[in-house]
């Protein structure tokens, strides 16, 4: 949720997800809902991240902004999800790696960074704040 009381998320209808992007007040989709996809953060700006499936079914992350959705891709693994924003625009969000474990990732301006597994052997993000610090 961001502070204009905009909410993302997401639900399953007919084996089909739909994220969508809903005013809280009025709980009205302010814009198109989007099939096939897992929206999970939103900033003030109103930029949009989230997972969704490519053509060959495999789950990457997507930044989406003004009717433009960017995959961000994976960090070399199959799967990735995008989770959270902040004001400045910096996205975080987690993937797999070729070797199948599991990294942290940040992304701003279309440049993805590896920010590591912290020495775990699987490692999820949900948030982060305004200062780019994430939840764990």
């Amino acid at each position: 949720m961001n502070n204009a009381g905009e909410i993302v998320g997401w639900g399953l209808s007919n084996n089909t997800t739909r994220a969508s992007l809903c005013q809280w007040r009025s709980a009205q989709p302010r814009i198109a809902r989007w099939p096939g996809l897992h929206a999970h953060g939103i900033n003030a700006r109103d930029r949009v991240v989230g997972s969704a499936a490519t053509a060959a079914g495999e789950e990457h992350a997507f930044f989406y902004f003004g009717g433009q959705m960017i995959d961000i891709g994976t960090l070399g693994g199959t799967q990735s999800r995008a989770v959270a924003i902040n004001s400045s625009g910096l996205v975080t969000g987690f993937s797999a790696t070729s070797d199948g474990s599991c990294h942290l990732f940040v992304w701003q301006n279309g440049v993805r960074s590896d920010a590591g597994h912290l020495g775990l052997t699987d490692c999820e993000v949900w948030d982060l704040n305004t200062a780019g610090r994430s939840s764990v």
